[in-house]
């Protein structure tokens, strides 16, 4: 069965800064230009997302259309697990009106979704408007509150045509040409969803470009979306007629861009639509994140079908990203499971400014990928693609993945690349053209999202690829990549881009004045023999392919200029180099730990070997590696090839690749440089998350462990960086089929010391004292605590030293102290403080001055030491005016002793006053 296809108008319930009692409901239009034939039946979805605890009030929806081009049919409300009233309003075909929709949750959740599903069927030829607007005007009461409906009246433009036209873009000329498979059914799903029919007011109106996903967070530094991952069938260029059967997000394929600022927190609400059986998870492809947001078999269970997960994280460095499953990886991502993530860096513009990168209308994402469909399937094709096929339907994409005992199954446990070449979703045909003028240079960021399939973009008549940055932002100066092939190849050009499976690029392509009027292609080129001695093809039998057509026009004064070479962050308007690790000094690396000494699963050698057992098995170390366990992912064990390290270490490893094939090598969690290959390639100054590593050579590369931010109850903690990484061959089928390990980053105690004072008697007693001020370990280690010196302690100060100690044998000390002072009078008062030592000299009720030692001349002896105790040079026992001021005060509660007898009737005060020797020290002896 073939379903229609939706085009999606956005409306987002958010709320904007109101009072708790106020929400809104506002509606986006993401496209501008949606194009159909005429007698087509199309579908309008507008998809209703909650946003924090907003109640999305649609009331009092319009969607006012042109009677002449098309009819509704039929409108349909309905929601993703929140409870709802609704009405569908009323269709008029005669004036071109669906008005009184209206849609309302009070239960709403961040991520609930809604649909309002409009059926239309083009009726005539010619453009009009599609107009969607609000008629609630005024604000209403229910129940005591006040609700609030921000008004909108949003337009696309509707083109309805008699016959296919011509285009440029990838997508319509794929709609198009997958019309006479549905002529019968007269009904097409029209791959909107955004902004993939968008025509820009920009000098590029490249209708081949990737979706946008939509922001429904008011925050500008914060990007906060809906993915719902679904089965979607739907044509596939360059596969043939029948409509693939997808595994996408949103209904996109690729998936939607999430473009997203360095530093910006960013949150996807996942819901799993996928068939029964497929568990789901999404791993933001080299972002530094926090551990309990990496999507992997080893930080989360996979999110079951009909179930939700939120991602919540923050993206610390820019750089060109990708998203994928980590769930039976290579099935998922080769069904069309893969987008772009884009993080921008702030330098991006200043080197604008500075005439240095184009502008935005010459910025491109490009998705590389291929796709093979069942009905497609060959006698070459690999084994485990056919044995995908079997008992599924033509259009169905295969499960390529082989079984984990693949030796038993399939001849080499091998999995050859897709068929199909694709760029952004579809292959690149005649015609399928980026109009660019001559002298202004076009930007591309390149990601590689297939499984196994290796490009190597080539302008083969034309300038080069100048390299500007790729998997960790931008480089300090602009590149030319060396050659990618090995003789009799390495007599071409430089400037051609290898990209291994996950390897991204940001490249600059300049077209020339000699080339206006002409197509210039860029290709993905991987001519035999070489693709096979270096183990980039698998088959062997790869032909070149087009990933990009330019049309090169009239040329202009370009926007930007750039040349290998040419200082980026090194320019002098922005002096921001990236930090190079190989400065740092070998005596200041860290080094892995020694899992013998604390009795768990692994190694701590500093070489990890990619190995093929019995030449045909992948591994690690000669270990096939697997992550599992049925009772959760807590519960998966570690392996013998886990590495541990500590955080904030800077690691130097060495990757060896022993095996007769290329192997990228990824790292999860934590970007590294490189520091040396074996095969000579130069290579500059950046932070990447995967590298290439030829058969039989080997890299060295350093990577610093630094801490993640994450995010817990909504609030930004450390130690994200914490728990267990992956790293593997990402030809994903070598990842699951053993050749994958992990790294565990811990953190020794936190050794928290408080200071401890302590009143001892007279006699001067020894004492113990712990100086533990709440220490505790971030991976939650059971701690052992010693001090030092362990005590007891002597009357005095002494500096004692608190070291804890973890499970792993790691530790951490702070120093404190511990007072031990001599009370002698059991005052409560340390000798050196007390002003009178040798008799309790306090007072219940302190003095006018706050004290509670009494001194009534301020002499600095207390009274009950104080032989002269009113200051005037006469010892108490001959004063006479002391008498008469103790024993006659006009104050009748006067109690010079603070003995809590008032001086008058105090007997013992009149003893001590007149039969005591004395002397300042001897008054009341």
């Amino acid at each position: 069965m073939f379903f229609p296809r939706l085009i999606s108008l956005v409306v987002c319930g958010v709320l904007f800064g109101m009072s708790a009692n106020v929400h809104a409901a506002v509606v986006r239009l993401s496209e501008s230009h949606i194009s159909v034939l005429n007698g087509d039946t199309f579908t309008l979805q507008l998809i209703g997302q909650g946003f924090d605890s907003a109640t999305l009030d649609g009331g009092g929806v319009t969607l006012s259309y042109d009677p002449t081009l098309i009819h509704v049919q039929s409108v349909a409300i309905n929601t993703i697990d929140w409870e709802f009233f609704s009405t569908t309003g009323s269709i008029d075909n005669d004036v071109g009106r669906v008005s009184g929709m209206s849609f309302n949750s009070f239960q709403n959740r961040t991520g609930d979704l809604l649909f309002a599903t409009i059926e239309l069927a083009a009726v005539g030829g010619g453009d009009s408007l599609l107009v969607l607007s609000d008629d609630l005007l005024n604000p209403f009461a229910s129940g005591g509150s006040l609700y609030s409906d921000v008004n909108f009246a949003n337009t696309v433009v509707l083109s309805v045509t008699e016959v296919p036209v011509p285009s440029a873009g990838f997508l319509l000329l794929s709609a198009l040409s997958a019309m006479s498979a549905l002529t019968a059914a007269r009904r097409r799903r029209l791959v909107a969803g955004l902004s993939m029919f968008a025509v820009s007011s920009t000098a590029l109106a490249w209708t081949g470009s990737v979706s946008q996903a939509v922001d429904v967070n008011p925050d500008p530094d914060i990007f906060e979306t809906t993915l719902v991952v679904e089965q979607t069938v739907m044509p596939v260029k360059g596969t043939g007629t029948t409509p693939a059967t997808l595994y996408t997000f949103n209904g996109m394929f690729p998936g939607p861009e999430i473009k997203v600022k360095t530093g910006d927190r960013v949150i996807i609400h996942m819901i799993n639509n996928l068939p029964v059986g497929e568990g789901m998870s999404i791993h933001s492809h080299g972002v530094e994140l926090s551990n309990n947001m990496d999507g992997t078999q080893i930080t989360q269970d996979p999110v079951p079908p009909g179930s939700r997960f939120t991602y919540d994280y923050i993206v610390p460095r820019p750089g060109s990203f990708w998203y994928h499953p980590h769930i039976r990886t290579s099935n998922k991502t080769f069904k069309g499971l893969y987008g772009p993530l884009t993080v921008s860096d702030p330098n991006e513009d200043i080197l604008r400014e500075q005439g240095i990168l184009p502008g935005d209308a010459y910025t491109h994402t490009l998705v590389l990928s291929d796709i093979t469909l069942c009905e497609d399937v060959t006698d070459s094709d690999l084994n485990s693609i056919k044995v995908g096929c079997v008992g599924q339907s033509a259009g169905h994409v295969p499960n390529i993945q082989p079984e984990f005992d693949c030796v038993s199954t399939f001849p080499n446990c091998v999995v050859f690349e897709g068929k199909t070449v694709l760029s952004n979703g579809r292959a690149v045909e005649a015609g399928d053209v980026l109009d660019v003028p001559a002298n202004q240079p076009v930007r591309f960021r390149v990601i590689n999202s297939s499984l196994n399939r290796y490009f190597r973009l080539v302008q083969p008549v034309s300038g080069p690829l100048i390299r500007i940055g790729g998997e960790g932002g931008l480089l300090n100066n602009a590149v030319l990549d060396p050659v990618a092939l090995p003789a009799p190849d390495n007599g071409k050009l430089s400037g051609d881009i290898l990209l291994a499976p996950s390897e991204r690029a940001d490249f600059i392509f300049i077209p020339q004045t000699s080339d206006v009027g002409s197509v210039i292609t860029i290709l993905s080129d991987l001519p035999s023999p070489a693709n096979v001695n270096r183990g980039f093809s698998l088959n062997g039998n790869l032909t070149s392919a087009p990933v990009l057509q330019i049309n090169v026009g009239a040329a202009i004064t370009p926007d930007s200029k750039i040349h290998a070479g040419d200082p980026l962050l090194a320019h002098s308007s922005v002096n921001k180099p990236l930090e190079d690790l190989s400065k740092i000094p070998a005596t200041a690396l860290g080094s892995l730990l020694d899992p013998a000494l604390f009795g768990r699963d692994g190694s701590a050698n500093s070489t990890i070997a990619l190995t093929a057992s019995g030449g045909i098995e992948p591994g690690i170390d000669g270990v096939r590696g697997r992550f599992m366990n049925m009772s959760g992912y807590q519960h998966v064990p570690n392996i013998a090839t886990t590495r541990y390290a500590v955080l904030g270490d800077v690691l130097e490893l060495q990757v060896t690749n022993s095996t007769p094939v290329d192997h990228p090598f990824h790292m999860h969690g934590n970007s590294f440089q490189l520091m040396s290959r074996s095969d000579g390639r130069d290579f500059p100054v950046e932070f990447i998350d995967t590298v290439n590593i030829p058969s039989n050579h080997s890299v060295v590369l350093r990577v610093r462990l630094e801490d993640k931010l994450q995010i817990v109850d909504n609030v930004l903690k450390p130690y994200g960086g914490l728990g267990r990484w992956l790293f593997h061959c990402h030809i994903t089928t070598h990842a699951e089929l053993g050749m994958i390990s992990e790294l565990v980053v811990v953190a020794p105690p936190e050794a928290l010391c408080a200071d401890v004072e302590v009143l001892t008697d007279g006699f001067g007693s020894p004492l113990m004292a712990s100086i533990d001020g709440g220490t505790f370990d971030p991976d939650s280690d059971a701690i052992s605590i010693s001090q030092s010196p362990a005590g007891p302690y002597f009357p005095g100060i002494t500096d004692v030293t608190l070291t804890a100690t973890d499970e792993m044998g790691l530790s951490n000390s702070c120093v404190g102290t511990v007072s031990n002072f001599i009370d002698e009078d059991g005052d409560g008062i340390a000798n050196p403080l007390d002003n009178c030592q040798i008799h309790a000299n306090g007072s219940l009720v302190p003095d006018a001055g706050g004290n509670i030692q009494r001194d009534s001349d301020g002499d600095g002896y207390g009274n009950r030491c104080d032989g002269d105790l009113n200051n005037d040079g006469m010892v108490n026992v001959l004063d006479l005016g002391l008498f008469k001021h103790v024993f006659f005060s006009a104050d009748p509660h006067a109690d010079i002793n603070g003995d809590g007898i008032v001086n008058v009737l105090d007997l013992g005060l009149f003893k001590e006053l007149f039969f005591k020797v004395p002397g300042p020290s001897g008054f009341f002896d």
